[in-house]
């Protein structure tokens, strides 16, 4: 009997055990409808999401706006006040206090060099203050545009986060006199707090953020001025390459739930909302424990009678399943599992087995082919590095602790960190290498000619580099970075220097002595003429 049932194929199997099980069909029935009422309900809650965030989008958008023109009528009047020479930058400043509606944060106005020439709420002390490097001072100066920047926290009490709002200041003929910025509380209820204080249900939320992840405006304060994990939030990355919509998603937070995101026009910022899935569908979630309830007593019964029937048929999947389970620990012939039937559980058991030794075999190789590497990568003197096309680094030698002071960790975790190390004075000729060898549209195949450099080491000491780099290519000949070498060439160089000042003690000594001496080489062509034989002969070196 034991040796008819293990002939008979799997399908039949299968079919006397759904024959004993039709009542599920009712369970498929209701999921499919619990599936088909839930993708009702989510396209109106999208619906009506993307409306709600194209509405608060477009005033967000109509609000830094209006805040942008005010500020640039602001410029042009205190230009035309000063032209007339009315009254001062700073008396002009504090008699607009209408400016506090939009900048609550106070208005500050920076020189050409970057120093304050007036700043409202006024405070004499800082009046000269150096904020050259302040963004929006940059960028204004660069672009003679208008921008929005930030954020950044107040030099001053209360050292809050803000965004800048800057207009260049020009005179009649055009000239830029100035940099007039606007500030704005980010955490403080002004109109962009107000605006992502929006209700979204009872545990929805609107929240701000900007290309670099950084969150702007949350409800939750702590978490403003954090900046979004990379890759822990689908829908924010979706969002930073281009797209705009509604996901399901989890936020950064992991809280599941409906994730709708738009970029703002006026600034490269996003507007992001969350609607957690447990009150998004909650009407659904109850009509599905009220369905629950009726299938209560019935689940049960059917369940035994599924159990009863599937018995014989799970057993052989029981015995592969242990068997997979315990393999790492196996060696040999007890790493396969005999086979004991012809239906398909004796095809998959075959199969295994053939995949079992395929993956013996790849592994065998593969562990060959670590130890070479190894070997070639821990016992080289030279450093290898391989940058990709963004910058970072996906290989770097690990005898780079010992030649650098640094561990191959700090370097993946800062690829600039082999730029950092370059000598000062090399820097230039460096980024001007490094310039032309990223530039990969130009980049032919062959390996580029080798530059010297000196780098500094954690320990404070100067090496000798020589660098050689080429491009990379992937299978179908697609560029993907750039692989490195550097060697250490320091008692090279310190020969070559010991050698030239040897060189120069030798010259200097003959061009003192008194006897006229000459150098000729092999071709007897004149190497050296001493002072003495310029003397004797009249002739001299130079010529």
């Amino acid at each position: 009997m034991a040796r008819c049932f293990a002939s008979i194929s799997l399908t039949t199997k299968t079919t006397l055990a759904l024959s004993a099980t039709a009542t599920f069909f009712m369970l498929l029935l209701a999921a499919a409808t619990y599936h088909f009422a839930r993708q009702e309900l989510r396209q109106t809650i999208i619906a009506n999401q993307n409306l709600t965030m194209t509405s608060l989008a477009n005033q967000l958008d109509d609000r830094l706006d209006s805040a942008q023109r005010y500020l640039q009528l602001l410029a042009e009047h205190l230009a035309e006040k000063q032209q007339n020479k009315s009254a001062g930058f700073q008396e002009l400043l504090t008699h607009h206090v209408e400016a506090f509606h939009f900048f609550d944060a106070g208005l500050v106005l920076v020189s050409p060099a970057g120093r304050i020439i007036a700043e409202s709420p006024s405070d004499a002390r800082r009046i000269g203050l150096d904020r050259s490097n302040r963004a929006y001072v940059q960028q204004v100066l660069k672009t003679n545009q208008p921008v929005i920047t930030g954020p950044y926290h107040l030099s001053r009490s209360p050292y809050a986060p803000v965004v800048a709002f800057a207009v260049p200041l020009q005179n009649k003929a055009g000239h830029l006199i100035g940099v007039l910025a606007g500030q704005h509380f980010l955490l403080k209820k002004g109109f962009i707090q107000k605006l992502v204080d929006t209700p979204l249900g009872k545990s929805g939320y609107f929240y701000l953020f900007n290309q670099q992840r950084l969150v702007l405006v949350h409800p939750d304060h702590t978490r403003s001025m954090t900046t979004l994990p990379s890759g822990a939030d689908a829908a924010v990355e979706a969002a930073l390459q281009g797209k705009e919509g509604t996901w399901e998603n989890r936020d950064s937070q992991q809280l599941p739930g409906l994730t709708s995101l738009k970029r703002l026009k006026t600034v490269p910022w996003y507007l992001g909302a969350h609607y957690p899935f447990p009150e998004a569908y909650a009407p659904l979630e109850r009509a599905k424990m009220a369905f629950i309830g009726v299938l209560f007593v019935s689940i049960p019964l059917m369940l035994v009678a599924v159990r009863i029937c599937l018995l014989p048929f799970v057993r052989p999947l029981q015995r592969l399943t242990n068997h997979i389970r315990q393999i790492p620990q196996t060696t040999g012939s007890d790493r396969y599992l005999p086979v004991n039937s012809h239906d398909e559980i004796g095809s998959l058991t075959a199969a295994f087995n053939a995949m079992v030794r395929e993956l013996d075999d790849e592994a065998a190789v593969k562990e060959e082919y670590l130890q070479e590497y190894r070997i070639v990568s821990e016992y080289t003197s030279e450093i290898a590095i391989w940058r990709l096309l963004d910058g970072s680094i996906r290989f770097i030698s690990a005898n780079c602790l010992e030649l650098f002071g640094y561990r191959d960790s700090e370097f993946y975790a800062d690829p600039g960190l082999i730029d950092q190390l370059i000598y000062p004075d090399d820097q230039a000729i460096w980024l001007k290498h490094h310039g032309e060898h990223t530039d990969y549209g130009n980049l032919g195949d062959s390996v580029h000619p080798p530059l010297q450099v000196r780098l500094v080491c954690r320990d404070g000491s100067v090496r000798w580099m020589l660098h050689t780099c080429h491009i990379t290519r992937n299978k179908t000949g697609e560029i993907t970075g750039r692989r490195g070498n550097f060697s250490d060439i320091t008692l090279v160089v310190q020969t070559q220097e010991l050698l030239q000042r040897e060189k120069q003690f030798i010259e200097q000594l003959i061009n003192g002595v008194a006897t006229p001496i000459f150098v000729l080489d092999a071709a007897h062509r004149i190497l050296h003429w001493n002072r003495a034989i310029e003397q004797l002969t009249g002739i001299d070196a130079a010529t």
